[in-house]
């Protein structure tokens, strides 16, 4: 794909209204990059104690519940801190969970 249908593709993402479109955009833009899955992040710091994620995605049903289980994975998974502190997108695997001590949430 060119480099100009990926720019249309990325900026439709912008003039989204509703989280379902964001969700679809999100989607369509990462299967123009040839990944078959997503999962985007936003994270909203509260306060100190109170930290909000917020994810739109198409991962399979078992990767959402291994994700979901166990209080305060957040604040161990390695990808959901990146996304924390940084804007730019991340592209993990099975490494980016070992060499950061959390192979188990692999």
């Amino acid at each position: 794909m060119s480099a100009e249908l990926l720019s249309g593709s990325y900026l439709s993402i912008l003039e989204t209204r509703t989280h379902d479109e964001f969700r679809d955009g999100i989607i369509r833009f990462a299967n123009d990059l040839g990944f078959q899955y997503v999962s985007a992040m936003t994270v909203v710091d509260h306060s100190l104690t109170h930290t909000e994620f917020i994810n739109v995605d198409n991962m399979p049903s078992d990767w959402l519940q291994a994700s979901a289980s166990g209080s305060g994975t957040g604040r161990r998974d390695p990808v959901m801190q990146h996304c924390k502190r940084g804007s730019v997108p991340i592209i993990w695997d099975q490494s980016t969970y070992v060499t950061k001590g959390a192979a188990d949430l692999w």
